[in-house]
């Protein structure tokens, strides 16, 4: 770090200083703007989800990253509809994502219907048959549904490829 020069101090003090800190007019290539969704990401993934809230709900609503990263928060914080509602938004701008399918799913059990939950974690493995997370949503769903053998067939799968995740 290197103390700031004098005349840059001497700058502070100028009653223009804003018309100084700003560009030119006529000299962007676009209009500088703020970036809801990075600011978001990065919130979310400093730990700090209430605050990565706010901003992705500022972004632009034309992007399935963004629906997908609300409808995560609001699934962690069990608030079940704007979960269900960011998902459902995101799965019709990308209908091929398995992540949002499982999430979906997910949302289901949270709600107690295990049933839709099941049909979800299908979508999701229909996309992505090796989908550890899905295979294990749809064991706990098949299980819920009372149906032991399928469950513990998924929940084998699962295990199968990604030995590690044995708890």
């Amino acid at each position: 770090f290197s103390p700031p020069h004098p005349a840059d101090l001497n700058r502070l003090k100028d009653p223009d200083r804003l018309a100084l800190a700003l560009p030119t007019p006529g000299r962007y290539y676009t209009q500088p703007a703020r970036n809801y969704e990075a600011l978001g990401a990065a919130f979310f993934a400093a730990g700090h989800p209430d605050q990565a809230l706010r901003y992705l709900e500022e972004a632009p609503r034309d992007n399935s990253r963004v629906l997908f990263a609300i409808g995560k928060i609001h699934l962690q914080a069990e608030r079940w509809e704007p979960a269900r509602k960011s998902f459902n938004d995101g799965l019709k701008l990308a209908p091929d994502s398995a992540d949002g399918w499982n999430s979906l799913g997910a949302v289901e059990v949270g709600v107690g219907n295990p049933q839709a939950a099941l049909r979800d974690f299908d979508k999701a493995l229909a996309l992505r048959p090796d989908m550890p997370s899905a295979l294990l949503n749809a064991g706990q769903a098949h299980i819920a549904l009372g149906d032991r053998d399928a469950g513990e067939k998924l929940y084998r799968r699962a295990l199968e490829i990604n030995p590690q995740d044995a708890t």
